[in-house]
């Protein structure tokens, strides 16, 4: 992981967040922190050269809305205007939406994986959310070693 450049879009940034990622830190990835779709989207040309996309689903549209639980969720709206523009890079996707029983999102698993994107739901431990990002990236093992916090 050293030296990969992951993208974290996550309203949520912050204490918590940083510590799901302190195994990914401390394998020398640097982490590129958005907290809004509007952020993100402007950003798209840098997001598009980096190695890895750690998305949230549940966005705000803009930072006058930071914090509010958008029925639309922006993450998922975020993901697919990146596959249309050609950005391809590696996509996980943590989110306390379940995969299969969200009436608004009915079979987010599958619709991901038709994005190339793969799924882990909130909350989850640092080791297990840097396992699930080297195996969505299909990196190798040997490449990040995971610690105890």
């Amino acid at each position: 992981m050293k030296g990969k450049n992951i993208v974290v879009v996550d309203d949520d940034y912050g204490p918590v967040v940083q510590h799901l990622l302190i195994d990914v830190k401390r394998n020398g990835a640097n982490l590129l922190p958005f907290t809004t779709f509007q952020d993100a989207w402007q950003d798209r040309n840098l997001i598009r050269k980096a190695d890895f996309l750690l998305l949230d689903m549940i966005l705000p549209l803009n930072t006058r809305e930071t914090g509010s639980q958008d029925p639309n969720y922006l993450g998922f709206e975020l993901l697919s205007e990146f596959r249309a523009s050609g950005i391809e890079i590696p996509c996980l996707v943590y989110t306390v939406v379940q995969a299969n029983d969200s009436p608004v999102m009915p079979n987010l698993e599958y619709r991901l994986s038709q994005m190339n994107a793969g799924y882990l739901n909130k909350p989850t431990l640092p080791g297990i959310l840097t396992r699930k990002i080297m195996e969505t990236a299909g990196w190798h093992p040997s490449e990040g070693r995971l610690h105890r916090a």
